[in-house]
C-alpha cells in the first residue's frame, strides 16, 4: 500500500478482498465499489468484454452477459442499432458507453454532484459476473430514445477504470491469491 489510496475489505464467499482505489470511493462509493465488484475489471477474465477498443478507439465495444443482454432490451435498448450492451469504447472498455446511456450510474466521466441511477443493466451485469442479487435494489432507468448510433466515444475526461490486482487476504492478513 502507497499511504495515498484508502484501504477497503469486501466480504465475498467467506474470504476478504483488499482493494486500493483513488480518493474517488470516498465522494463516490457506490460506481467504485461496483467496479470491485467486478464491473469492468473482471469483464475480460469472464470472456464479457466483446470487441475490446484498447487497441481500435472505434471498435463496437460490448458486454455480451445474458442477463444483462435482456435487461438492456427491455429497458428500450432493443432499438440501439449496435452490438449489445455497449461498453465505452476509445481504451476505456470499463463503463456503459455514455452516448447510448446517457445518465446511469456506470458511465464514464461524471462530474458532482453525481447522483445517477443505479439500472437493473447494471445489477444484471453482476448476475452475469455470478453474483446472486435480491430484493428491489434498482432505481427507475430506461435507455434514453432514441439510441444513439454506434460512433466512436471522446476519451473520457476525468475517469478510468484502474485496474489494479484484487488481493485475497487471509483472516491472519496473509495474502493468499491475487487476482489480476
Amino acid at each position: 500500500m502507497d499511504g495515498r489510496s484508502p484501504s477497503w475489505q469486501l466480504s465475498c464467499q467467506g474470504g476478504l478482498f483488499t482493494v486500493y482505489f483513488c480518493n474517488l470511493i470516498r465522494t463516490h462509493p457506490l460506481p467504485e465499489i461496483t467496479h470491485c465488484l467486478g464491473f469492468g475489471t473482471l469483464w475480460d477474465d469472464f470472456g464479457l468484454l466483446q470487441n475490446p477498443s484498447t487497441d481500435n478507439p472505434l471498435a463496437d465495444t460490448h458486454f455480451p452477459g445474458p442477463t444483462a443482454w435482456l435487461a438492456f432490451m427491455l429497458s428500450g435498448g432493443a432499438d440501439y442499432s449496435g452490438a449489445k450492451v455497449p461498453v465505452e469504447n476509445g481504451g476505456d472498455d470499463g463503463h456503459w458507453r455514455r452516448s447510448v446511456f446517457g445518465d446511469e450510474l456506470m458511465i464514464s466521466g461524471w462530474v458532482w454532484p453525481y447522483e445517477a441511477p443505479l439500472s437493473i443493466i447494471t445489477a444484471s451485469s453482476l448476475i452475469d459476473l455470478g453474483y446472486e442479487l435480491g430484493g428491489d435494489s434498482v432505481d427507475d432507468y430506461r435507455v434514453p430514445q432514441p439510441a444513439a448510433k454506434p460512433v466512436a466515444a471522446e476519451p473520457p475526461p476525468q475517469c478510468r477504470v484502474i485496474r489494479q490486482p484484487i488481493h485475497v487476504v487471509a483472516e491472519d492478513g496473509r495474502i493468499i491469491r491475487t487476482l489480476e
